[in-house]
């Protein structure tokens, strides 16, 4: 999920009943490894928030959910 500049606050996914999903951020201005947020997994349905992400909230972020 791409989170463009100030996007991440009150971020959410919707979700329908799916097992268990980690979450991780990846930061899309300097590269790297991913990185953990606020939260670390997801689980059951309807719309999940995403956290925040580890550092520089109002800039560019991408969150892997697998």
């Amino acid at each position: 999920v791409y989170l463009p500049m100030g996007a991440v606050k009150d971020a959410r996914l919707q979700l329908s009943g799916n097992p268990p999903l980690s979450l991780k951020w990846f930061n899309p201005r300097e590269g790297g490894e991913l990185q953990a947020g606020s939260i670390t997994s997801l689980s059951g349905s309807g719309l999940q928030n995403l956290g925040a992400p580890p550092a520089d909230p109002m800039k560019d972020w991408v969150v892997v959910v697998q």
